[in-house]
């Protein structure tokens, strides 16, 4: 698990962390190395830092690696995000360049 800076943690999936009740819990699925999974990642943390600084973890799934999990979650497309606290739950795909419609869609307008 790497962690940087207060509370946010980017972290491999399979590792077992609580997480305080206030934080967002994200899990990443992505496809190695690829350009696609990296610009998601860069952009989740991007949103992340922006509006919910300190308050988030993002686990990464790679699912060349760990197939079973992608099926468990049902993740048929990479890159994917799944928001899994606070509940419920949200399931987005793609590179989250637009930041308006990620928000929205996460809940985290006025989450500051």
């Amino acid at each position: 698990m790497t962690t940087r800076g207060g509370k946010r943690r980017i972290a491999q999936a399979g590792r077992d962390t609580t997480p305080a009740p206030d934080t967002y819990v994200f899990q990443l699925f992505v496809a190695g190395d690829e350009p696609n999974s990296a610009l998601a990642l860069g952009n989740l943390v991007r949103i992340c830092d922006a509006h919910i600084a300190g308050r988030y973890e993002i686990h990464t799934v790679d699912v060349l690696k760990n197939a079973d999990a992608a099926y468990k979650h049902n993740v048929i497309v990479t890159p994917t995000v799944i928001l899994t606290r606070p509940l419920p739950s949200v399931t987005l795909f793609g590179t989250l360049r637009d930041p308006a419609q990620v928000l929205a869609a996460l809940r985290l307008t006025g989450a500051r």
